[in-house]
C-alpha cells in the first residue's frame, strides 16, 4: 500500500490524474474502473484538460470502462445517476468510445440477473487494470457498506443513512429523496482489480483514511480490505491524511 500526501487537494489532484494519464499512455486499451461523488469532480476535470491537450498523446478512444455502482430505481438519464454523472464530468467530453463503456441499469427488473450480468461483463473485458475508488466517511468503498463481505461481487445493496446524508447534494440536499438500495461492485470485484487508486480530500475522511490505513482488517471499515491488495496507491491531501500514524511523501 503506497501512501502519497499532499499539500493541498490542488496537487493531490494534479498527481492523481497525472497516475491516471500515464496508464493510458503506456495501455491505451486499458480497462478503466470510474467511481462518481464530489472527490471526483475535480480529478476528472483534470483529466479532461489532460484529453483535450492529448497530452504525451493521452486518449480514452481504445480504453475500457466499468462504472463502479448505480442507485436502484432511477434510469441513465436522472441527474442523480451513476451514469449521468460520469458522463458529464468525463466521459461525455473526452474522445471514449460509448460501446467500450458500461454501467449497471438501476431500472433492471432483476437486481441478481443484473449483477450476474455485470460480473460476466467484467470478466469477459479481461477484469479491470485500474480501479478509481473514494472513500466514504463510514469507510465505505463503491456502496460496500460497513458489515459487507470482503468476498462480495456485484450485488443490490442496502444504503445507510449516513451514505445517503453525505450524497444528498445530488438530490435537492434532502436524505430522504436519496434512493435507499443501489447495484455495486463488491468488494471481491474491486479488489479483483489489478491496481487500485483511492482518492480523499478534507477532514471529514481523515479518520476513515486512518481506520482504512492503519487499522485492523475488518468488515466494519470496508476499505481496510485494500490492505490485502498488492497494488494499490492512496492520494490524499494533508487534511485527509491527518490522523494516519505513518507519513507519505508527496
Amino acid at each position: 500500500m503506497r501512501i502519497v500526501v499532499y499539500r493541498t487537494v490542488a496537487e493531490a489532484t494534479l498527481a492523481a490524474a497525472e497516475l491516471v494519464g500515464t496508464a493510458l499512455v503506456e495501455r491505451p486499451t486499458l480497462r478503466l474502473g470510474l467511481a462518481t461523488g464530489t472527490t471526483m469532480v475535480h480529478v476528472y476535470r483534470a483529466l479532461r484538460e489532460r484529453a483535450a491537450e492529448r497530452r504525451h498523446r493521452m486518449t480514452f478512444h481504445e480504453a475500457t470502462i466499468f462504472g463502479l455502482d448505480e442507485y436502484r430505481g432511477i434510469g441513465a438519464s436522472h441527474p442523480g445517476s451513476g451514469r449521468r454523472f460520469l458522463e458529464q464530468h468525463l466521459l461525455g467530453v473526452v474522445d471514449v468510445d460509448i460501446r467500450r463503456v458500461h454501467s449497471l441499469d438501476g431500472l433492471c427488473d432483476d437486481p441478481t440477473l443484473e449483477c450476474a450480468r455485470y460480473e460476466r461483463a467484467i470478466e469477459a473485458a479481461g477484469g479491470v487494470d485500474l480501479q478509481i475508488l473514494g472513500i466514504g466517511v463510514n469507510g465505505h468503498i463503491g456502496f460496500n457498506e460497513p458489515g459487507s463481505d470482503f468476498d462480495s461481487r456485484t450485488r443490490l445493496v442496502r444504503l445507510s443513512e449516513i451514505t445517503r446524508r453525505q450524497n444528498a447534494g445530488a438530490w435537492d440536499g434532502n436524505p430522504g429523496n436519496v434512493p435507499a438500495e443501489a447495484l455495486t461492485m463488491g468488494i471481491g470485484t474491486i479488489c479483483a482489480a489489478r491496481a487500485c487508486l483511492l482518492l480523499a480530500f478534507g477532514e471529514a475522511k481523515a479518520a476513515a483514511v486512518a481506520a482504512a490505513v492503519d487499522g485492523p482488517l475488518t468488515r466494519d471499515v470496508p476499505a481496510s480490505a485494500l490492505q490485502r491488495h498488492p497494488d494499490v496507491t492512496f492520494v490524499l491531501d494533508g487534511l485527509a491524511a491527518a490522523r494516519l500514524a505513518r507519513g507519505g511523501r508527496g
